[in-house]
């Protein structure tokens, strides 16, 4: 193995890593959405993860480890939750296509008026 592929198998490792916090990080914010009450705030947090769920999955799935175990579980969360899969998904979507259209994307106000149009 070359020095340059096995230094992509680590960022892959360190992505999983780094993927675990944020989505522990993105737990507690959800439930404080959940408790604040307020619906869209609480599909953007759903979005987060989503977003942390499916890049562990991604990740493990290279490492052909296994694929979609987080991803689901946080769907169910979201159910659990009384939040639709659907408008999850979609809210997911909005938010991170506008934040991967450019660099340092990030602002709460906007993405919040992406998943209501998102998902009506």
């Amino acid at each position: 193995m070359q020095t340059s592929d096995q230094l992509v198998a680590y960022a892959r490792q360190i992505a999983i890593y780094c993927a675990y916090a944020n989505l522990e990080n993105e737990l507690q914010e959800f439930a404080e959405s959940v408790i604040s009450g307020d619906i869209w705030h609480q599909y953007h947090e759903a979005a987060d993860l989503l977003y942390y769920a499916a890049c562990i999955d991604y990740q493990m799935q290279i490492q052909q480890v296994r694929a979609l175990y987080y991803y689901d579980l946080q769907l169910v969360r979201i159910r659990e939750n009384c939040l639709d899969r659907e408008k999850s998904e979609k809210a997911a979507l909005a938010k991170y296509s506008w934040r991967a259209s450019g660099p340092g994307r990030k602002d709460e106000d906007f993405e919040i008026g992406l998943i209501r149009n998102a998902c009506g």
